[in-house]
């Protein structure tokens, strides 16, 4: 195994056409999605291949610097902590370990071109990665951070079966006051997804994201749904009522997993449920096209925590390579949460 780190963007293009027809099981892992996010003055890349002794491409990591005050060099995956996860791309289980090593072998060599570490790891698929580098710093498992799964492998029926009675009895109760109203079901694919699109990312960032840090997150997202639509691998839903959207779910599609990225819906309609409904609707069709996960992300909100069936390990990985690289990992991850958590009393008994 050789592996290879890119630092030039000129390489990284050169990458392209091979990137573009890997059989990729994560979206957040594409070149679509991180395409933009290169380009962007303060992010350098750091796109590590691994090649076997044919020289067939066997492991790909889509990791980037960003460069902070001062100068620091921090080693994250694309887009940061706003994307779920930055587990390398691998051929074959079976080379997770070879792969793995070798990504570990490459970050020794170009230690000097980083200061400090930090990733978002799936203790599923990278669990030598994990090991190796945890080695090295700090591995942490927060509970917010576990992303929410919902299995659906042995069909809606005995799934649906396993939710809470009284979760559903209140889905049937909200459906029989939606069709009190005259209202449809809405499913975009390849061609007619861009209104709700665009109403989707709306009301998540009027919900989460009102200052609006968070514009380079959503335009991966577009970035990556208008890749994704032609070839099928994204689909956008929604209840319309009145004429008007009211809630949509975006989902991309990659294999037999399905990532629901946003779940959003109008304030104005929440006595309605129809948040709730719609991801109940999505979930039931993604699981008659033969889905078998659906993928959520973190975050404890309500509609994740009634749809999934288990949280999927996930680690956060950090390691100081230089004093200002462990000073910086120190004040993130230490330092800053302790001040947050003195000063919170007393704004609270203003």
């Amino acid at each position: 195994m050789q592996a290879m780190v890119l630092r030039s963007m000129d390489e990284v293009l050169r990458l392209v056409p091979e990137w573009r027809a890997l059989p990729l099981d994560n979206p957040f892992a594409s070149w679509e999605f991180a395409r933009d996010w290169l380009s962007r003055p303060e992010i350098r890349p750091f796109v590590v291949t691994v090649r076997d002794d044919d020289e067939r491409l066997v492991g790909l990591a889509s990791w980037c610097l960003r460069m902070q005050p001062g100068g620091i060099r921090l080693l994250e995956g694309i887009r940061g902590y706003d994307a779920w996860i930055h587990d390398p791309w691998i051929l074959a289980p079976e080379l997770e370990r070879p792969v793995s090593d070798a990504l570990v072998t490459a970050l020794l060599e170009r230690r000097e071109d980083w200061d400090a570490l930090d990733l978002i790891l799936s203790g599923e698929r990278s669990p030598r990665l994990i090991e190796r580098l945890e080695s090295w710093g700090s591995a942490r498992r927060p509970g917010d951070r576990q992303h929410r799964v919902t299995d659906l492998s042995q069909g809606w029926e005995s799934y649906w079966s396993s939710r809470s009675k009284s979760f559903r009895s209140s889905m049937r109760q909200a459906q029989r006051r939606l069709d009190a109203w005259p209202h449809r079901m809405l499913e975009a694919e390849t061609d007619d997804y861009q209104t709700l699109l665009e109403t989707g990312i709306r009301f998540s960032q009027e919900r989460w994201d009102p200052e609006r840090n968070r514009d380079h997150w959503y335009d991966g997202l577009r970035e990556l749904a208008h890749a994704s639509a032609p070839r099928g691998a994204f689909s956008a839903f929604g209840i319309e009522l009145d004429g008007r959207v009211i809630a949509v779910s975006l989902v991309f599609h990659a294999g037999a997993r399905a990532y629901g990225t946003i779940q959003g819906y109008d304030p104005a309609y929440a006595e309605l449920r129809v948040g709730s409904l719609l991801s109940v609707k999505v979930f039931e069709r993604l699981a008659a096209r033969g889905t078998r996960w659906i993928e959520m992300g973190d975050g404890a909100m309500e509609w994740k925590e009634r749809m999934k069936t288990h949280d999927a390990e996930t680690v956060l990985i950090q390691v100081g390579n230089s004093l200002p690289g462990k000073a910086l990992l120190s004040w993130k991850y230490r330092i800053k949460p302790q001040l947050a958590s003195w000063l919170a009393p007393s704004a609270a008994s203003r």
